[in-house]
């Protein structure tokens, strides 16, 4: 194995990397991480240079080294062209494909956890169903609610609903249409639909929990599922489980910090109060976790026991809605889904602080082109 390696990115994708590598590979050592646009990059990263290629000249760098791509997909083929110009050999350029990001994200997540000594319990593709998935149920005593909005264009092949997901339409109320496949409307019943462009999936789970009956709920997204063992159902029903997540996704250098580099920090600050008038009893913990830790699992996926859902979401609006209520409409639209990415961090710190008393589980996620 070739110890030296360059990450090409030095942003939160190439951070992310790097982070893999030195906790799994620590006695492998990056030389810098690479760039070749015209985006502002830092000047190093935890000490670690950062490389402007087109204005370095190769003969200061090793170009017998590794060289990670850890950028979009999209980019991947352009960023091997300039790498083999600059002189790097093909053999040694590794792209960070989704899968390689998941292989390695498992194994760091089960390491991280192993060193404070706890149990990284994931469900595997592999296990084989105690007892037949019943075909029928459907969303009967279980339903997996797929959030999907006007918007959302369909895939390059055909991808069939599983017989227990369900497809609910998201921001209803704001579209000039229902969609034909949806079996589920977040504006009927107890909604609020009317703030998807800030809430996003989260309207879909506000519905899901003022309305679903269903005695095991789940939400996932129109592209990203959950990729689940035949048995879930059966251990979930059975109280051998109690809740899903999908596998954390390590960020840096904090939840904190990382939330406050790529959005609004007034938002972050002011959750924060809000999060501490409203649960006291949290504060300080919740400040702590998300200084301290770097993981957590993304895309509020989730898939839980009824009255555990329903405890969850019981703490977590109340935070969600009196912020939205005191921040506004953000002009930048993305900016704007401030709710969904303050949830995001809301989720991981509610069910760590309940580890001890609820069996909680990973699982990956799958995205659909």
């Amino acid at each position: 194995m070739k110890n030296n390696y360059y990450i090409f990115g030095a942003h939160p994708r190439g951070y992310t990397m790097y982070q893999y590598l030195r906790t799994l590979e620590p006695d492998r050592k990056n030389l810098g991480f690479l760039f070749d646009n015209e985006e502002k990059n830092p000047g190093e990263v935890e000490g670690v240079r950062v490389y402007d290629l087109g204005n370095t000249d190769p003969g200061n760098l090793d170009l017998s080294a590794v060289v990670y791509i850890a950028t979009r997909g999209i980019f991947h083929e352009h960023i091997k062209g300039v790498l083999l110009v600059a002189g790097f050999a093909s053999e040694n350029i590794i792209s960070v494909t989704p899968q390689l990001d998941t292989k390695l994200r498992n194994e760091y997540v089960e390491k991280i956890y192993k060193s404070e000594g706890r149990t990284f319990e994931k469900l595997s593709m592999d296990e084989d169903a105690t007892e037949p998935a019943d075909e029928e149920l459907g969303c009967g005593d279980a339903c997996i609610y797929v959030a999907k909005n006007a918007y959302d264009k369909d895939f390059s092949e055909e991808v069939s609903l599983k017989e227990y997901e369900a497809i609910i339409q998201a921001g209803t109320i704001l579209a000039d249409s229902r969609l034909d496949d949806a079996a589920f409307y977040d504006d009927r019943g107890e909604n609020i639909s009317d703030r998807n462009r800030q809430f996003c999936e989260l309207t879909a789970l506000y519905w899901i929990w003022k309305n679903a009956k269903q005695e095991v709920i789940g939400l996932e997204h129109w592209r990203r599922r959950f990729l689940l063992p035949d048995n879930w159902m059966e251990r979930l029903e059975s109280g051998k489980i109690d809740v899903i997540l999908s596998v954390p996704l390590c960020v840096m250098p904090s939840l904190e910090g990382n939330y406050k580099s790529r959005h609004d920090r007034t938002v972050w600050d002011k959750m924060v109060t809000i999060l501490k008038e409203l649960y006291p009893e949290d504060g300080e913990a919740a400040e702590r976790f998300f200084r301290e830790k770097n993981l957590y699992s993304p895309c509020n996926m989730i898939i839980a026991r009824r009255e555990v859902l329903r405890d969850y979401c019981d703490w977590l609006f109340p935070i969600l809605l009196r912020l939205n209520d005191e921040i506004g409409a953000l002009e930048d639209a993305y900016q704007n889904r401030y709710p969904g990415f303050i949830s995001e961090r809301l989720l991981n710190y509610y069910f760590d602080k309940r580890r001890d008393i609820l069996h909680i589980v990973y699982a990956d996620k799958s995205f659909l082109n």
